[in-house]
């Protein structure tokens, strides 16, 4: 297949990208800079560099898969424009020849449902909760316009194509994402401070390379996932207080800790309780996760961080 990953020097994005490229797909990667170029060709990745929207534009009519892995707001991107232009590039298609786009949305989105259960777990075939930040809050109605790509936008070319959406849970590995500034404070020293609520708050998780490797089962197998929600978790919850107390022992020295109320939008995102099932990855496409949680890895994870750091 013929791939063009945009966002694929960001954090899901280059998992992503060099886990295409490594299953022996012509793999494309958007970056907006120049001085990511060599990076992308030491892993085999056909640089493109641009803003995503006029990378799609030009280079999607000739794709057979758009991964939109970017990270909504920064530096300017606009994931409506993208997927304007991915729909754009479907009107020379036919339904025998439809273009799969993947949106990498997050398991944040479902909010909380009206009838939560913190013993249970949330469906990804529920209809989505409440209390959505505002961080998040417009990815539901984005999530909406995807999922009626087939049906009510069939007049942009919507019948040539496969919409689908994946909803990764709080990503750990390497660099960090999210839990970059938690252990960005154990690296520091001294007294760490978390968002949360000691016994109560739980993180669903998922390590960047799982994420990675199902992203890649669902393209290859397009047609099975086309209109669905995918949730990716690991099927354990792990308490803040175990996330926190682990990376403190790994860390060393003489750290201490306290949770606090969140500050921030992303704060309160993170707060939001999680208890979600990747049913459909594992009956659909036959995923496990690989890598080990976030609390039992985490000397090698904390120890990737300080890499980064170095």
């Amino acid at each position: 297949m013929k791939v063009l990953v945009i966002g694929a020097t960001g954090f899901i994005g280059n998992a992503v990208a060099i886990a295409f490229s490594n299953a022996g797909h012509d793999t494309y990667g958007q970056s907006r800079t120049s001085a990511c170029e060599a990076l992308l060709r030491r892993d085999e990745i056909f640089p493109l560099i641009g803003p995503p929207d006029e990378i799609a534009k030009h280079y999607a009519p000739g794709m057979d898969v758009i991964i939109d892995a970017c990270r909504p707001g920064l530096f300017g991107v606009n994931t409506t424009a993208i997927y304007d232009a991915v729909l754009a590039a479907c009107e020379s298609r036919s339904p025998q020849h439809k273009l799969t786009y993947i949106f990498v949305s997050g398991t944040w989105t479902h909010g909380t449902p009206a009838l939560y259960d913190p013993l249970m777990s949330i469906s990804e075939r529920a209809p989505l909760g409440v209390d959505q930040t505002p961080l998040i809050a417009w990815r539901a109605d984005f999530e909406t316009r995807v999922f009626g790509a087939a049906t009510n936008e069939a007049i942009k070319g919507g019948a040539a194509i496969n919409p689908i959406v994946v909803r990764p849970s709080l990503l750990y590995g390497r660099s960090g994402s999210v839990l970059a500034a938690l252990f960005d404070q154990a690296y520091k020293g001294g007294h760490i401070t978390w968002p949360g609520v000691p016994g109560v708050s739980r993180y669903n998780t998922i390590h960047q390379d799982d994420l990675a490797r199902l992203i890649l089962i669902i393209a290859e197998k397009a047609p099975i996932f086309s209109g669905l929600a995918i949730d990716a978790v690991n099927p354990q919850t792990e308490s803040a207080e175990d996330v926190v107390r682990s990376l403190i022992r790994v860390a060393g020295g003489n750290l201490t800790y306290s949770f606090r109320e969140p500050e921030n939008d992303l704060e309160r995102a993170l707060c939001i309780p999680t208890h979600y099932s990747a049913s459909l990855a594992y009956t659909l496409g036959g995923w496990t996760p690989r890598k080990p949680g976030l609390v039992d890895g985490m000397k090698r994870y904390y120890e990737s961080f300080k890499g980064f750091q170095e």
